[in-house]
């Protein structure tokens, strides 16, 4: 993946196990942070989304496939 985002700074995402990606989002949103994407479903991982809070700090949420 180097060399795809130039421009972005090397850095860790982590990520936190939800059991509704969707309420979590809402949460994050109602605390006054943000979705960097809407959320996806990728098939035998799960459903997920890239988000911040309300100071920036940039973490992911994810509900895992069944």
């Amino acid at each position: 993946m180097a060399g795809h985002f130039p421009e972005a700074p090397s850095m860790f995402l982590t990520w936190f196990q939800v059991d509704d990606a969707d309420a979590a989002l809402a949460r994050v949103k109602n605390n006054g942070g943000q979705a960097f994407s809407e959320p996806m479903d990728m098939p035998g991982v799960g459903r997920m989304v890239v988000v911040a809070d309300n100071t920036g700090a940039a973490f992911g949420i994810i509900k895992p496939a069944a």
